[in-house]
């Protein structure tokens, strides 16, 4: 049934491709509704984003960026050592210290903040959600539907609402990882 199909598409133009009219779309509908959320909230969401981005984010990114690469050497290999032993140990500090003598060790400690922010907030958010959804079979139906949702775009696609709403900066980078990321969390 395939291989006719596809051989009477060469001959018919029409069951090649589906008409645009046949074709139904929310995007602009979604674009607009986004668009007026940020317009029209900003003036609320401003003072939240400074106010998180000041007293919790940078304090953790500065704390990272002035760990000596040295301690994080050390307590990386000890995570290594306990959790899998001496082979993944050598691993752990070959990347480490490849990482550091590439001079990527700033980005690295930056990827480090981002990921230790996000995971952190996936854990307070994600379980305590995952927990409600066990416990009763209409939450979980919603959840689980969010869930499934979330994990059918591509990782890069919540960035773009995240920053129309936040401007850029390393809270968009963490809400949009959140997105992401809590749903194993909440499973």
């Amino acid at each position: 049934m395939l291989v006719a199909t596809i051989a009477l598409a060469r001959f018919v133009p029409a069951l090649l491709t589906l008409p645009k009219e046949l074709t139904i779309s929310f995007g602009k509908d979604i674009d607009s509704a986004v668009r007026w959320f940020s317009k029209n909230a900003y003036d609320y969401i401003e003072p939240t984003r400074d106010w998180i981005t000041i007293w919790l984010l940078l304090p953790l990114r500065n704390f990272y960026l002035a760990l000596p690469w040295s301690v994080v050497l050390l307590a990386l290999g000890y995570a290594g050592w306990r959790l899998a032993g001496p082979r993944t140990t050598a691993l752990i500090l070959a990347m480490v210290i490849t990482i550091g003598l590439s001079g990527m060790w700033e980005p690295a400690m930056m990827t480090l903040y981002l990921v230790t922010a996000a995971a952190v907030l996936c854990v307070l958010i994600g379980v305590p959600i995952g927990i409600w959804a066990s416990r009763s079979e209409r939450v979980a139906r919603g959840v689980m539907a969010l869930c499934d949702t979330l994990q059918t775009f591509p990782s890069f696609i919540y960035l773009i609402p995240v920053i129309m709403l936040f401007k850029v900066g390393d809270l968009s980078n963490i809400v949009a990882i959140l997105a992401y990321a809590a749903v194993p969390a909440v499973r």
